[in-house]
């Protein structure tokens, strides 16, 4: 058997080795250990995916246990998701690998593993929740950004400024994500239509709070998450 097919053989033993093998049951195990550590902080499982979502409204924070495509076990994943813009899945915004690949080699150390990788989440969703605390906290977190800031993240500093009631700063903002925009290629430029909408609508306070109100519910719905929500407080 050569190389090639001796990865394909083991990718497609992955999905199929069971606990009699050595080899514990990944997905329970990340569950029962979730569930342990995260679930008291509010944070709930989607569906029954390796996926738990921290839900404050209007932005989430996101932990994904990551599966490898190639061996049993799992990568660790933490990052935010504003839900103000239209969007039918998940997406974790900037850089979010928090924790390397751990294998499933046995039962007690792949528990010993997610049980770190799972206090890290707890931590890192601690740090997300003092982050995005407020809209002021969102504008402070982008504005103390040393390198440039992306496309995404003019956006929402942009939106940000506008549910402070700040629409110059909420223009300047969105027109900066739209020079980048240009500068996308054709599946993000697609995808981040939205913000020409958003700029739209920025014409004015009370425009962009009922453009920005109806969008953050109707992706909530997408998302099967509970709405309707209120925007949050302009402070």
């Amino acid at each position: 058997m050569d190389k090639t097919s001796r990865l394909l053989w083991n990718h497609c033993l992955v999905g199929t080795r069971s606990a009699s093998s050595g080899v514990p049951d990944v997905s329970k195990v990340i569950a029962e250990v979730a569930k342990q550590i995260l679930a008291p902080l509010g944070v709930k499982r989607k569906g029954r995916s390796r996926t738990w979502l921290d839900d404050h409204g209007w932005w989430l924070g996101i932990v994904e246990f990551q599966p490898s495509g190639w061996d049993a076990g799992s990568y660790l994943n933490v990052r935010p998701m504003f839900l103000w813009q239209p969007i039918s899945h998940l997406v974790l915004e900037g850089r979010y690998r928090l924790d390397g690949f751990s294998p499933a080699d046995d039962a007690s150390s792949f528990r010993q593993a997610i049980q770190a990788k799972a206090a890290k989440a707890k931590d890192e969703l601690t740090i997300l929740r003092k982050r995005f605390a407020s809209l002021r906290d969102v504008t402070r977190h982008y504005q103390g950004i040393s390198t440039a800031l992306s496309m995404s993240d003019h956006a929402h500093l942009g939106t940000a400024w506008g549910l402070l009631g700040e629409m110059e700063r909420c223009r300047n903002a969105l027109d900066s994500a739209l020079v980048l925009r240009e500068q996308q290629f054709s599946g993000l430029w697609r995808a981040s239509a939205w913000m020409l909408d958003a700029r739209q609508a920025a014409a004015d306070e009370r425009t962009f709070r009922t453009w920005t109100l109806t969008t953050l519910n109707a992706t909530r719905a997408a998302l099967k998450l509970p709405e309707p929500v209120k925007l949050p407080e302009a402070a």
